[in-house]
């Protein structure tokens, strides 16, 4: 039995806003708890840590500057400042299902330029299926949230540590692509180029 999808509105699923906390990385502190999400493309977007009260959990965040479109799933209490726009669940909504979600806005950043920013009215136009594919239910086997807060709330002192140089060669195989031109023909295998 084939599975009947349709297109719905991502507003279907989720209310939109711009981020409440008006923080920036200045405002982040060595002894603050509340991570501060801002556009940055890496580490879930947080920049630092805020002494600030908690205003989102289980949220996405899409950064409106720097890394546009670049969505992140925030499971654990935390601020996003107004580079972003906060999409809270109407319902509740499986883990996995927003992480599909999640990789579907950040598949949208090319609709958006210097000339056409991302703004809630835009984003809530944003197209997702209505029912996922059953693979999506199968991709994530363990609990990411345990790891992740283990890692993120763990203080590390890079000062006591003792440095050196090393080569990338020394930790990895490196090696060139032996093919660098699309293949013609169809298959079962992701092409990286």
């Amino acid at each position: 039995m084939k599975l009947e999808i349709k297109l719905v509105k991502l507003n279907t699923l989720f209310n939109m806003e711009y981020g409440k906390d008006k923080l920036l990385v200045k405002d982040t502190t060595i002894d603050g708890t509340t991570p501060l999400i801002s556009s940055k493309g890496k580490n879930n977007g947080i920049v630092g840590y805020v002494k600030k009260k908690p205003t989102y959990e289980g949220v996405i965040s899409v950064p409106r500057t720097g890394t546009v479109c670049f969505a992140f799933y925030q499971d654990q209490h935390c601020c996003i400042n107004s580079d972003n726009i906060v999409l809270i669940p109407k319902k509740q909504i499986s883990i996995q299902e927003i992480y599909f979600i999640v990789l579907l806005i950040r598949k949208e950043a090319f609709k958006y330029s210097y000339g056409r920013k991302v703004t809630p009215e835009r984003l809530r136009e944003t197209e997702i299926p209505d029912k996922f594919p059953l693979w999506v239910y199968k991709q994530i086997k363990f609990d990411f949230s345990e790891i992740q807060k283990s890692v993120q709330n763990e203080k590390v002192s890079l000062k006591d540590k003792k440095w050196q140089k090393f080569y990338y060669s020394d930790v990895f195989d490196i090696e060139r692509g032996f093919y660098n031109k699309r293949p013609e023909k169809e298959g079962n295998v992701n092409f990286i180029s």
